[in-house]
Parts: structure tokens; C-alpha cells; sequence
């Protein structure tokens, strides 16, 4: 389910699609974004189309208990339930031993997750620290631009997933996530079961996932 008025629609025709063709089939849909409430809020219409998203589906997937509460007492829906996030491994601590104070960026490459605005902030240091980042591109443009920032300390990478992803987390110094809308990162987590402390805007559910007060 995407907040926007045009993936709210899309969600919809889809669903009608489906239900057309097999009316035994069952709709679960994952709002797996931070922002539920104030797309809702924002508009009658997009209350109206998500009631009746509301109604042709199963079970809603919710990543917060504020969520879950809004929905039950704006919509009194029985059919939400909180799915958190997680990882399937076991926490790794290792020592780090860098030169350079090392920062990491892993996520997408899109507007929405800051990166110009890290880029940017980056490319005005010249002391001993250094920014690897890594994702996918999804926008020629943005990738022309986003290259365009690399030199000695800030260096960019295509996608990196697995072993190696987790490696890249252990020898960072800090991993950094400028998003300006989240549901709750993986990337988050993972860098919290290695030990890696994170930089992070405070948006989505971001802070019911880390203790109270968290200073980065």
C-alpha cells in the first residue's frame, strides 16, 4: 500500500482486479511507510478510497502501535495488526580498527532518503573522514548528479547485499540515513545487531524501535 493519492488508487484497482477474478482469494496489505496518518488526514478523499481498501482486504500489516491505535479509533478496524520488522542473525561485535572515520550510506538511491543533501554536506570535508555508499539507482538523472560527488573521500557503489553488506556495516565507524520519510529500516536493525551506533532523521517509527533519548 503506498501513501500517495495515484498508489492509493493503484492499490485499489488491484485489488478489484483480483477479487474479480478469484473471489476466494485474501488481500493482506503492508503500509510499511511512516506517514499513514498524515496521508489520511489530509484529505476526505483519501479517506474514502482507503475505507474501501479497508473493506475489500483481509488483514492490514502495520509496522506501529500509533498507527494501529489511529486506525482502530478513526476507522474502528478490527483487521490491523503491528508486523515488526527484523533480521534472521545473530548480533556481532567486532573491533574497529580505521584510520579514517569511516561513515556508511545503505539505502536506495532516491530523492526521499537525503542523499543529495549528504552528498553535499560531505563534499565540503577535508579532514580524515570518508563516506561509502551504497544502493541501487533508480533515476538516471539523480545517478548523473549523485556521481558527480565522488572523490577521494566519498565514494559510491552500485547494490550490496549478504555477508558482504554486513561486513561493510562492521568496519564503518557510523552508519548515516538522512531519509525524510521511513517505515522502520532494516538497515537500522542490522546496524544494531552488529553494534554499529547510526545517525538517523527521526521520522517513520524509527525511535519506538531504539531507546529513549537516543543522541544520533
Amino acid at each position: 500500500y503506498s501513501n500517495s493519492f495515484f498508489g492509493a488508487i493503484k492499490s485499489l484497482f488491484f485489488i478489484y482486479i483480483v477479487n474479480a477474478f478469484n473471489k476466494k482469494c485474501k488481500i493482506n496489505i503492508h503500509v510499511h511507510r511512516g506517514d499513514l496518518q498524515f496521508f489520511l488526514n489530509k484529505s476526505n478523499i483519501n479517506i474514502f478510497i482507503f475505507k474501501l481498501i479497508e473493506k475489500k482486504s483481509n488483514k492490514i500489516l502495520l509496522l506501529s502501535l500509533n498507527d494501529l491505535k489511529f486506525l482502530s479509533n478513526k476507522f474502528k478496524s478490527s483487521k490491523s495488526y503491528v508486523l515488526k520488522n527484523c533480521i534472521n542473525r545473530e548480533s556481532c561485535f567486532i573491533e574497529k580498527r580505521n584510520n579514517k572515520i569511516k561513515f556508511l550510506y545503505l539505502s536506495n538511491y532516491i530523492f526521499e532518503k537525503g542523499i543529495l543533501e549528504l552528498l553535499q554536506e560531505f563534499s565540503l570535508i577535508n579532514e580524515n573522514i570518508e563516506l561509502e555508499c551504497f544502493g541501487n539507482f533508480s533515476d538516471t538523472d539523480l545517478k548523473n548528479k549523485i556521481l558527480t560527488y565522488q572523490r577521494d573521500n566519498i565514494k559510491i557503489f552500485g547494490p550490496i547485499s549478504g555477508n558482504s553488506k554486513f561486513e561493510k556495516i562492521n568496519e564503518c565507524d557510523c552508519l548515516i540515513l538522512p531519509s525524510k520519510n521511513e517505515g522502520m529500516p532494516l538497515v537500522l536493525i542490522e546496524a544494531m545487531s552488529t553494534g554499529t551506533p547510526f545517525i538517523s532523521t527521526n521520522v517513520g517509527f524509527i525511535n519506538e524501535n531504539i531507546i529513549n533519548d537516543y543522541p544520533l
